[in-house]
C-alpha cells in the first residue's frame, strides 16, 4: 500500500490557514511526477528569500515539490500552488497581512504582505508554529510583530526501530522486509546489532521459530515453540555478519508456524513485533568531506546565496535534506544571506556559469566539459562548503539529486561534479592518515637509543674513574 499511487482531483471549498500545507498540497499523496511551487518574492531582497527557505523548508511531502522562483521559467506545465512575498511601500496596521484562497481560474495561492522585515519574520515564525497556525480558522489574518519563535527542531536520537520511522506489525506465516535507513553521514566502524522485541501467541508447535536475515547474512533467530503463556513478551538478539559501508540495511523476519487445530485462533496472528522497544546500535563515526554538508547545515542553518535565479531553490534542498535525515519534525530555523567572496559562510550557493565552467576545465582529465552542463559541483576547503551551477537548469538537478545520492557520496571526497543524469565524478579526495607517524616514531626511537647510550658511557665513565681513585688509593 505505501507505494500505491492515486490520481486525483482535490477538490476544497474553504481554503484555512490552519489547513496548511495540505489547503496547497497534499504531503501524504504518491504521484509519479513531483508537485510545483512557484515561489514570487523580489530576489535582491535576501530577508525574503530567508523567510520563504525557512517556511517551505518546515514542510515534507512524500511527492517532491519542484520549486520554481521569480523569473525562472517554469519547465513544468503544470503549477500546483503558488506562495508570494509582497512589501507594502505604506506601513500595516496590526502587522503582516497573510491570506491564503484559489482564485477561480488559478490555484491556491499563499500571500504574504509586509511593510518591515520584523512583519515578515513575525508571520513565517507564526506559520511554521503548528500550536498557533492551528488556531487560525480563517483564509486570512493579521500576524503582530510579538509572535515568538517556535520550538525548534533538534537532533533525532535512533535507539529503536520505531525512530526508523518503523510501525508495529504483525507477522503471520510469512515474511516481513524491512529497509533500515540510518543517515547518510555516518560512517559505520561496527557491525549493525540491536533486538526484537515480540509478543508471541502460546501454543505453537515443534518446529515453530522466528529467524531474522540483515543483507542477506544471517543474522539471529528464536524458537518459538513450546512457549508458556506467561511472559508474552520476549526478545532476540541480531548481529549482522560483517561492517557495512553504506549506512543502508535490509532486515528481513522470517516467521515459521507449525500449529494444531486446537491452537486457536488457529495461530493467525501468531507474532507481532514492538517497534518502540526493537533497539539498534550502529557504531559509527563521522563522515569527512563534501558528505558532512549536511551536518554542517543541521548544527548551524545558514546559507549564503547569490542573487540569481535556481539559488533559493538550492537552499531549500539544502535544508530539507539536512532536516529529514538528522532532525526531529520541529521546523528548522533556516537564515539566508547574501553570498560575499569575502566573507564566505560555512555553506555557500551561486549559479554563475562562468566559475562553473573554470571548475569543470580544472579537471580535463576527469569531466569532459559538454557533459558537465546542467550539473553542479559541490566542493569542500577550509571548513566551507560551496555548491556551483551553471544556470536554471543546473538548481533544477540539484532538486531531482541531491536527496537521491546522500548515500553514494563516499567519505572523504572534497570536490565532486554531478552531471545532469546522476553520474557523480569524484574531482578531490582527502588525504587519510598520517604519513609522518612512522618518522616520528623512527626519530622517537632514535633518540632513546641515544640517551641509552649515554647514560651507558657516563657510567662506564664513573666505573673507570672510580676504579683509579682506588688503585692509587692501595698503592699509597
Amino acid at each position: 500500500m505505501s507505494n500505491s499511487q492515486l490520481d486525483f482531483t482535490p477538490v476544497r471549498n474553504e481554503y484555512r490557514l490552519k489547513d496548511l500545507p495540505d489547503a496547497l498540497f497534499n504531503p501524504q499523496a504518491r504521484r509519479p511526477t513531483p508537485f510545483v511551487g512557484i515561489l514570487k518574492y523580489n530576489r535582491k531582497e535576501i530577508t525574503e528569500a530567508s523567510m520563504l527557505g525557512r517556511l517551505v523548508s518546515s514542510w515534507s511531502s512524500v511527492t517532491p515539490i519542484e520549486w520554481v522562483d521569480s523569473g525562472q521559467t517554469n519547465l513544468n506545465p503544470e503549477t500546483n500552488f503558488i506562495i508570494e512575498v509582497i512589501r507594502s511601500a505604506s506601513p500595516l496596521k496590526g502587522g503582516a497581512l497573510v491570506q491564503i484562497a484559489k482564485p477561480a481560474e488559478g490555484v491556491p495561492t499563499l500571500s504574504i504582505t509586509y511593510h518591515t522585515p520584523q512583519e515578515l519574520t513575525a508571520a513565517i515564525n507564526g506559520l511554521i508554529n503548528p500550536t498557533y497556525v492551528q488556531q487560525l480558522d480563517t483564509g486570512s489574518a493579521i500576524f503582530p510583530t510579538t509572535i515568538s519563535a517556535p520550538t525548534w527542531a533538534q537532533f533525532k536520537k535512533i535507539d529503536t526501530l520505531a525512530d526508523l520511522g518503523i510501525q508495529d506489525f504483525r507477522l503471520n506465516h510469512a515474511e516481513k522486509n524491512l529497509f533500515l535507513d540510518f543517515p547518510a553521514v555516518w560512517q559505520p566502524t561496527d557491525i549493525l546489532q540491536g533486538q526484537i522485541a515480540l509478543r508471541i501467541q502460546s501454543g505453537l508447535l515443534q518446529g515453530s521459530n522466528i529467524t531474522a536475515w540483515i543483507d542477506g547474512g544471517l543474522a539471529g533467530s528464536m524458537k518459538t515453540a513450546d512457549l508458556a503463556s506467561d511472559p508474552v513478551n520476549r526478545q532476540f538478539n541480531i548481529f549482522a555478519k560483517e561492517i557495512s559501508n553504506t549506512t543502508n540495511f535490509s532486515l528481513k523476519l522470517e516467521n515459521s508456524v507449525i500449529a494444531n487445530s486446537q491452537c486457536l485462533p488457529n495461530a493467525h496472528g501468531s507474532l507481532w513485533v514492538d517497534t518502540a522497544k526493537s533497539t539498534v546500535k550502529l557504531p559509527h563515526k563521522l563522515k569527512n568531506g563534501v558528505a558532512a554538508l549536511s551536518m554542517t547545515l543541521a548544527t548551524k542553518p545558514t546559507i549564503a546565496i547569490d542573487d540569481q535565479s535556481g539559488a533559493l531553490n538550492i537552499a531549500i534542498i539544502l535544508g530539507q535534506v539536512a532536516k529529514n535525515m538528522l532532525l526531529t519534525q520541529a521546523p528548522m530555523p533556516v537564515n539566508l544571506v547574501r553570498f560575499s567572496p569575502t566573507s564566505p559562510q560555512a555553506v555557500n550557493v551561486r549559479v554563475n556559469k562562468e566559475i562553473y565552467q573554470q571548475q569543470v576545465l580544472m579537471h580535463q582529465n576527469i569531466i569532459y566539459a559538454p557533459a558537465a552542463a546542467n550539473g553542479f559541483i559541490v566542493s569542500y576547503n577550509n571548513n566551507r562548503f560551496d555548491v556551483i551551477t551553471d544556470s536554471e537548469n543546473g538548481a533544477q538537478t540539484f532538486m531531482h539529486l541531491w536527496g537521491k545520492i546522500q548515500h553514494k557520496i563516499p567519505n572523504n571526497v572534497t570536490k565532486m561534479l554531478v552531471s545532469e543524469n546522476g553520474n557523480i565524478y569524484v574531482l578531490q579526495k582527502l588525504i587519510v592518515g598520517n604519513q609522518k607517524a612512522p618518522l616520528v616514531q623512527q626519530s622517537s626511537f632514535f633518540l632513546l637509543v641515544v640517551i641509552i647510550s649515554a647514560i651507558m658511557i657516563i657510567v662506564i665513565f664513573l666505573w673507570y674513574w672510580l676504579r683509579r681513585n682506588n688503585e692509587k688509593t692501595d698503592t699509597n
